[in-house]
C-alpha cells in the first residue's frame, strides 16, 4: 500500500476543488445565458483562489468536510469541460449515460459493501498491488477506446488524466477505487442515471405511439 504525501492531498484538495467550483459556477452563468468570456475567466480566478484562503475561510475546507477530496475522475472531467467551454465555445453535455450507470452501480456496490451489507471487502483490492495496476490497465484501454468514438472525447481524456494522476501521485488517497468515485460524482451519476432512463423511456413510447 502506497499513500499520498499529506501536503500533497492537501494542495490537490484546493486544486481539484477550485476546478470543479469554477466549472459548476460558468455552467450555471451559460445556462443564464452570460456566458461572456471575461466574466467567465473572473468567476474562474475566483473559484480558484478563494481555494487558498486560510482555514475555516477557504471553500475547501468544508467541501473536504462533507464531501472529501474530488475524484480524479471528476476534477479531470471538470477541468476538461471547462476548457472547452473557455477557449473552444464548446458546452459540453452531461456524463455520458452508460458511464453514470456504470458509476452509479460501482458506487451502490462500494457504498453497500462498506456499511456492512455485502462481505467482500472490495474497497480493499484498491489498494492491492495487483489488482490495482489490472484495473486500472483495463480502464486505461477503455478510455482509449472511448476516444476514438465520435462525442466520447472528453470523458475518455477524464480517464487517462485520472489514471495518470494515480500513478504518479497516488492521488487522491492512494486506492484506485478513489480514482474514479467520491461522494458527488456518485450523486450526479445516480441522478444522470434516473433523468437518463425516464427520458429513453419517454423516446420510445412517442416512437410506439407514432407507429
Amino acid at each position: 500500500m502506497i499513500l499520498p504525501d499529506q501536503l500533497v492531498v492537501i494542495v490537490y484538495g484546493k486544486f481539484a476543488w477550485g476546478i470543479v467550483l469554477a466549472s459548476i459556477l460558468t455552467n450555471a452563468l451559460d445556462n443564464l445565458n452570460r456566458g461572456d468570456r471575461r466574466l467567465l475567466l473572473v468567476v474562474v480566478m475566483l473559484s480558484m483562489g478563494s481555494m487558498w484562503l486560510p482555514g475555516v475561510a477557504s471553500p475547501s475546507h468544508w467541501l473536504g468536510l462533507a464531501l472529501q477530496s474530488p475524484s480524479g475522475l471528476l476534477a479531470g472531467y471538470c477541468g476538461f469541460t471547462l476548457r472547452r467551454r473557455l477557449f473552444d465555445g464548446i458546452e459540453t453535455a452531461g456524463l455520458p449515460l452508460t458511464v453514470a450507470q456504470s458509476l452509479a452501480l460501482l458506487g451502490a456496490i462500494l457504498y453497500a459493501d462498506a456499511l456492512g451489507f455485502l462481505t467482500v471487502n472490495l474497497y480493499a483490492l484498491g489498494f492491492d498491488p495487483i489488482w490495482s495496476p489490472l484495473f486500472a490497465l483495463s480502464l486505461s484501454v477503455i478510455a482509449v477506446a472511448v476516444l476514438w468514438r465520435r462525442g466520447g472525447a472528453t470523458i475518455g481524456w477524464a480517464v487517462l488524466f485520472a489514471i495518470a494522476l494515480f500513478q504518479v501521485g497516488r492521488l487522491p488517497t492512494g486506492n484506485l477505487f478513489d480514482v474514479v468515485l467520491d461522494p458527488m460524482i456518485w450523486v450526479w451519476s445516480l441522478w444522470r442515471s434516473l433523468t437518463g432512463t425516464l427520458e429513453q423511456v419517454k423516446l420510445r413510447r412517442f416512437g410506439f405511439r407514432a407507429k
